[in-house]
């Protein structure tokens, strides 16, 4: 299977993960505004900064589900976890896997990401022939640059899970028990992969690898305890197992070496050359 054939399945790939992430920070909504699922005591009075962002998270995250108004709606989102992430978490120190900021960090670039390519192939603004909204998929001439800078954001997560079970830094304890324990085998994937991941090198197969490793984890850990229930610990698992799919079928953007290596210029080793459908002949 070629890099040109698979990347082929972009925009279907952009729309799937549009779909899960968007209904990840519909549920931070619903616990904020309803304290639902099974979590009333995170419900916030609506008057507050928490609030407001709880309002953002669920009609932002509702939208883009429905890829309804979805470069605005994730420009939005994008820009509010930001603030979220600046504000509360980075204070707390620059490691994403410290300061309790990695969900916000990552949706930031996401959805900032989704706000340059739009929604992919299926959505309401496409059915609707929003072509000047969000209906099309890498229209944006920022796509690809904001891929790249999704790409390195999910590696420089992703090597501190690897260097946590790997060295045991920081605050962990390494694991090298290959032998009987899955997250030994985890950790060297994560330690190693990630950097090659920043570099945009053998980006396709690397983030397949992951992406698999993850939907693992998800499975094995977290799955037994429901969809609502295993999202509070399992979240991180969905958004990467998502994210690093997306990047497998996508590609690595800009700044990628990949597109170095690569004999030919027409985007085999990123997504460069996916337009934006002619809607008015739809």
């Amino acid at each position: 299977m070629t890099s040109k054939s698979i990347s082929k399945w972009t925009p279907q790939m952009l729309s799937i993960a549009r779909i899960v992430i968007g209904l990840l920070v519909l549920w931070h909504g619903m616990l904020k505004l309803f304290g639902y699922p099974a979590a009333p005591e995170q419900q916030v009075s609506l008057m507050s900064l928490a609030g407001l962002a709880g309002v953002i998270e669920f009609a932002g995250g509702l939208l883009l589900m429905l890829g309804l108004f979805t470069r605005p709606a994730a420009l939005v989102v994008g820009i509010e976890m930001a603030i979220s992430f600046v504000v509360l978490n980075l204070p707390k120190g620059v490691l994403t896997i410290e300061n309790d900021g990695e969900p916000a960090f990552f949706y930031t670039f996401f959805f900032l990401f989704i706000a340059a390519a739009g929604a992919g192939a299926w959505g309401l603004d496409r059915f609707l022939g929003r072509k000047g909204g969000s209906a099309g998929y890498f229209a944006s001439a920022h796509a690809n640059t904001m891929l790249a800078l999704m790409r390195i954001a999910m590696a420089f997560m992703f090597f501190q899970h690897g260097t946590e079970k790997f060295l045991g830094w920081p605050n962990a304890t390494a694991d090298w028990n290959f032998s009987t324990n899955l997250r030994a085998w985890g950790g060297m994937m994560e330690f190693f992969m990630a950097p090659l991941l920043a570099l945009g090198l053998f980006t396709r197969p690397i983030s397949f690898l992951l992406s698999g490793e993850m939907a693992v984890a998800y499975f094995v850990r977290w799955a037994p305890s429901g969809f609502w229930g295993s999202i509070p610990r399992g979240e991180a698992s969905i958004y990467f197992c998502f994210g690093f799919l997306f990047l497998f079928v996508a590609g690595g953007g800009a700044w990628a070496l990949d597109n170095v290596l690569s004999r030919k210029r027409d985007g085999t080793g990123s997504s460069v050359g996916v337009k934006e459908p002619d809607l008015t002949r739809a």
